[in-house]
């Protein structure tokens, strides 16, 4: 299994946050009052890697500045993460460009049905193929990345279908023997994985 280290986090126009966060090697608090971004973190790493700002409900939620309406002129959001796995730094970039078109005959425009997202590894623009492979090798299945960012998710899905929990732990670390599971039974009644 992979070590992977977030060490710094810069947001550029995502939901009207601009930070840069500089990451530990331990633990890192995150305290501020309402209003100023924290969520936005979170959300944001999430949708750098997956493709969604809230891996429950997997959509796009608010990737620009809700306060404004969005128009052809809203800048491009921009999500840059410096990780590191097993001892080798990358750069993972996503950015997103509200994209409009021309209504026929007129002057106006009015919103796509989809953005323009441009994905970087290492600074080098790629597919989102190519992205999704770099994630498959170095953090887990792309199918799995939901489960793996949103610990509250993943018990959710742990209590109401355990045998698929265990499957997507399986399909992160590979074979799980019953021993383990330290303490937990695995059982058909939902009582433990």
């Amino acid at each position: 299994m992979n070590k992977i280290i977030l060490k710094k986090e810069t947001l550029s126009n995502f939901r009207q946050v601009n930070v840069e966060v500089n990451y530990n090697d331990g633990t890192t608090e995150i305290s501020s009052r309402n209003g100023v971004g924290k969520s936005s973190l979170d959300a944001a790493w999430k949708w750098l890697l997956c493709g969604y700002t809230d891996t429950a409900n997997p959509k796009n939620h608010e990737l620009y500045d809700s306060t404004k309406e969005l128009n052809e002129n809203t800048p491009i959001t921009r999500v840059k993460a410096d990780v590191e796995v097993n001892g080798i730094a990358y750069t993972l970039e996503k950015t997103a460009e509200a994209k409009f078109v021309k209504k026929r005959g007129e002057t106006t425009y009015e919103k796509a049905s989809s953005d323009n997202y441009v994905y970087y590894i290492d600074n080098i623009k790629t597919s989102v193929s190519d992205f999704n492979a770099w994630i498959e090798r170095n953090i887990c299945p792309v199918d799995m990345l939901p489960y793996c960012l949103d610990g509250g998710f993943f018990a959710n899905e742990a209590e109401e279908e355990p045998k698929k929990a265990r499957k997507v732990l399986e399909g992160i670390v590979g074979e799980i023997k019953d021993s383990e599971l330290n303490g937990y039974k695995w059982t058909a009644d939902k009582t433990g994985l």
